[in-house]
């Protein structure tokens, strides 16, 4: 079985991409939980598991699909996919995001100091810090690497790449992004402080340089640009539709309720 694995970065337009891809697909997509919540990875019993609540599936998304899980040897089509972002505004955006939702309360300086905020993008993708096993990846795991900076153009050479060309997207569609700025504005201001961050994501800057200067430009070489045929359809552009209202419906009553009585009954079983 062909499936489409997004491993969501935070803070890369993940959500933006999650929106088109239940608008687009319908009850082909979900977005998935760990059937057992103490899981450190939505696993391939998990993929078995929700295909029967998915008979049709045909793509997933999450911040629980890692590419170091065992969905590919559970599923040897399965094919991985990811986004990147510069690793400094991807930091600074995930702070200001915490911040600004109230899940911490803390200083930029300390927020940086912690270790579990280093190289965000290499960990998310490699499972630990480890540059080299991450450039391994994004060379050889995973299928496509979109460039949050370039969005419209990474969606539209997305479409070619994974065989999805019957979706159509409005690429400048942004979703969850801040309010308010300023917590940014303060940081980008400061040197002192673009210093840590820049410390702090060594791995991913040469991660991300080696994404945009050597895989993005060969996806482009690859499968072309179709930017034109995404800014006409941008005319005919519904944010939600029929395929997102009834993705969103049958994962609130459906899935999460079967997925909640699952961890429930098997709750302390080993």
């Amino acid at each position: 079985m062909a499936v489409i694995a997004f491993v969501h970065i935070e803070k890369t337009a993940g959500k933006a991409v999650k929106h088109q891809l239940r608008r687009a697909l319908g009850l082909q997509h979900c977005d998935v939980k760990r059937w057992r919540e103490e899981a450190d990875y939505f696993s391939a019993a998990d993929l078995r598991r929700l295909l029967w609540v998915y008979p049709r599936l045909r793509s997933i998304a999450g911040h629980s699909i890692k590419a170091y899980s065992d969905l590919k040897a559970g599923f040897p089509r399965l094919q991985y996919y990811t986004f990147l972002r510069d690793p400094i505004e991807r930091s600074i955006s995930h702070y200001q995001y915490r911040m600004n939702l109230g899940s911490i309360n803390c200083s930029f300086e300390d927020w940086t100091r912690n270790e579990a905020n280093h190289d965000w993008q290499t960990r998310t993708l490699a499972g630990a810090p480890d540059l080299d096993r991450a450039l391994e990846m994004i060379e050889h795991d995973i299928s496509f690497i979109g460039i949050q900076e370039r969005l419209d153009e990474s969606l539209a050479l997305m479409h070619r790449a994974l065989n999805l060309n019957h979706v159509i997207s409005r690429a400048s569609e942004r979703v969850n992004a801040a309010k308010s700025s300023c917590i940014r504005d303060k940081i980008i201001g400061d040197t002192r402080k673009l210093r840590l961050l820049q410390r702090a994501n060594r791995l991913d800057i040469e991660l991300y340089r080696y994404a945009e200067t050597v895989i993005y430009p060969r996806q482009r070489r690859a499968f072309g640009s179709t930017l034109e045929n995404l800014r006409n359809a941008s005319n005919r552009w519904n944010r939600y539709g029929h395929g997102y209202c009834s993705n969103v419906i049958y994962r609130e009553l459906v899935y999460k309720p079967i997925v909640w009585v699952y961890r429930h009954s098997t709750r302390g079983l080993a």
